[in-house]
């Protein structure tokens, strides 16, 4: 769905059969394009249901900033287990085709660790590395609020 200022995402995040059989871990995301337009998500995990368990794939709606083309994507993790291995991260996403990102690498703890593939013309907006870093500052903050 999409209004004036969000679109809805369909994210699906694939955990390696080499993970560990579940995780408590905290986790995040953040996604986003060249222009600017980014989605933040600083919980996904929920222990209750069992998210992130060995060999299989969980499904999230999450709602931002419409984004398109979807080129980045980095996942947090925040916690005392170690080795929780996502295999792929797969991004439905408003007016561009489906992206995929292989991760196949346990994610460092308390770090944002991910992917940017992004090419941003001359002419688009360009994130400058202070407002980049704030945001990543500012959702680790928050994520510890949550």
């Amino acid at each position: 769905m999409k209004t004036a200022a969000n679109c809805s995402y369909l994210v699906v995040i694939s955990t390696s059969c080499s993970s560990p059989k579940f995780t408590t871990d905290k986790i995040g995301i953040t996604f986003g394009d060249a222009n600017g337009n980014q989605v933040y998500e600083p919980r996904l995990d929920d222990p209750i249901s069992r998210t992130f368990e060995q060999c299989s794939s969980d499904t999230f709606q999450i709602d931002g900033a419409c984004a398109s083309p979807i080129c980045y994507v980095y996942l947090y993790r925040s916690g005392a287990e170690e080795g929780w291995e996502p295999e792929s991260v797969k991004i439905y996403g408003y007016n561009s085709e489906p992206i995929t990102f292989d991760f196949n690498t346990s994610i460092p703890n308390g770090t944002w660790y991910g992917y940017n593939l992004c090419e941003t013309p001359s002419s688009s907006y360009q994130l400058s590395p202070q407002k980049w870093f704030m945001s990543l500052v500012l959702g680790s903050v928050l994520s510890f609020w949550l």
